[in-house]
């Protein structure tokens, strides 16, 4: 519901891959409208356990990242992996001629309470589980790697159920083609965050409408009952696409109410969340007149190779920095995504950032079919490979095979954000920015200017902006 009622389509095949809701795995429906509300008609379901999603967070288990959380972790191994395994996976899962699947239980148990999913018979011919402190050896930004067989192993794992899960997806939704034909593609749950595989669908060209909502998994189910509901009482008069942006305003009134209260480096707030000890620290707080003076000092500082904190407007819904709540540095700097990664995110060094860019620039330096910008591009929800020639100017948001997960600011998108690419286009080669979620690891996403400044505490971070207010450490 919450994908099709958001998708501003008359008709659509309507998918959902996840790992189970109450007994339903995946699902094909057919959505149209009559009589101004919308129906959904069930078409095939595949029950629990046999689940796609169930098995990827398995594995995902497995590999030794965090399930229900780190898939995208095994999503970014894969790329250092070759698919050694996949004959294995295809025991697994075994994808039918008429795009059914069934899963084969041996290899796991979904039913315990254990912390390793998988059986003795998974282990037998995929090897030992990585432990959780084993640390991943594999580094995008670093050519000298010292990889270990098991780590080795363990991306080949990776790289082998990626390509079973999209040779599965593929069938499934042919499947959904052969049972009612339409024009259009709507795609929910939690699998449709594979911006991998969700590129594999996308080169079918089996559609000519691919749509995904900001929010796929869990969290936008509620949206989806509450508009599905609305639709059936005929409240819904538009079909329309909703854009990302429906959270949280940012207040500078109020972080400027409290910042001469936040003495950062000698008392403040509150002690536990203020970890990072700023005593030696030159501070500057800025509120800039107007507009341009806003672009033209945040371009200023990510151009000397600081890493900002941006917010700006309501935060978006979903999982996506879509520029609004924000961190993002020059995408030319290996070493500055180094440092992000080290001394703000917190994150493994194998996991890669995303690139923002203008439409020109996309049109520019991703490969493209048709040189047409496809929806999946506005909100992250696919992978683009960048063309040869551009990679070394946009290193520090690029995968070790060539692809960004990127987000194409059409002229019609957040002029703000859309203005400060251009500006930063000035001055470096193109007008893109590396693009990631204001947050550190193991913390909710930032929404309110309070929130970034308790960031700024816990982290090395340059610079929070906050509508027209800057803070930086000088």
């Amino acid at each position: 519901a919450h994908s099709f009622l958001t998708s501003g389509f008359d008709e659509s095949l309507v998918l959902t891959v996840d790992a189970v809701g109450e007994w339903t795995s995946s699902s094909i429906f057919y959505g149209h409208w009559v009589n101004g509300r919308a129906v959904l008609e069930p078409l095939d379901v595949s029950p629990f356990p046999h689940s796609l999603g169930l098995v990827y967070s398995a594995i995902t288990a497995f590999l030794g990242f965090k399930v229900n959380d780190a898939e995208c972790s095994t999503m970014a191994l894969a790329s250092f992996g070759s698919p050694e395994f996949a004959n294995e996976m295809r025991k697994i899962i075994d994808v039918s001629k008429d795009g059914t699947y069934s899963v084969d239980l041996s290899y796991f148990d979904f039913s315990s309470h254990s912390n390793m999913p998988v059986t003795e018979k998974f282990i037998s011919i995929f090897g030992s589980p990585r432990p959780a402190k084993e640390k991943i050896g594999f580094k995008i930004y670093d050519k000298n790697q010292n990889i270990s067989f098991d780590q080795q192993r363990y991306a080949n794992i990776a790289c082998s159920i990626q390509l079973v899960l999209e040779e599965a997806l593929i069938g499934y939704i042919k499947r959904a083609l052969s049972l009612r034909v339409s024009k259009n593609l709507c795609y929910a749950g939690g699998v449709a965050f594979n911006c991998v595989a969700n590129k594999k669908i996308l080169d079918l060209n089996l559609f000519e409408g691919f749509y995904i909502p900001p929010d796929p998994g869990d969290g936008g189910g509620s949206m989806g009952a509450a508009l599905y509901l609305a639709s059936l009482k005929g409240s819904l008069i538009d079909r329309c696409r909703i854009d990302p942006f429906l959270g949280e305003s940012s207040n500078e009134n109020h972080l400027m109410d409290i910042w001469d209260s936040l003495k950062i480096g000698q008392e403040v707030v509150s002690p536990e969340y203020f970890v990072r000890k700023n005593q030696n620290e030159n501070l500057q707080f800025q509120k800039l007149k107007n507009e341009e003076a806003l672009i033209e000092r945040v371009t200023e500082l990510i151009l000397k190779g600081k890493i900002v904190g941006w917010i700006q407007g309501k935060a978006e819904n979903g999982p996506r920095a879509l520029g609004n709540r924000s961190i993002l540095i020059r995408p030319d700097n290996l070493e500055l995504a180094q440092r992000l990664s080290d001394d703000v995110k917190l994150r493994e060094a194998f996991r890669p950032y995303a690139l923002s860019m203008t439409e020109s620039e996309a049109l520019k330096v991703l490969e493209l079919e048709d040189s047409k910008i496809p929806l999946l591009a506005r909100w992250m929800q696919a992978s683009f490979r960048v063309k040869s020639e551009y990679v070394q100017a946009l290193a520090s948001g690029i995968h070790v095979n060539q692809t960004t997960r990127t987000q194409v600011i059409l002229d019609s998108d957040n002029g703000l954000f859309r203005k400060l690419l251009i500006q930063v286009g000035k001055y470096l080669p193109h007008q893109c920015l590396l693009n990631t979620s204001l947050n550190e690891s193991g913390h909710p996403l930032v929404s309110s200017g309070v929130d970034a400044l308790l960031l700024f505490a816990r982290t090395s971070i340059d610079a929070i902006v906050v509508n027209s207010i800057i803070i930086e450490r000088l």
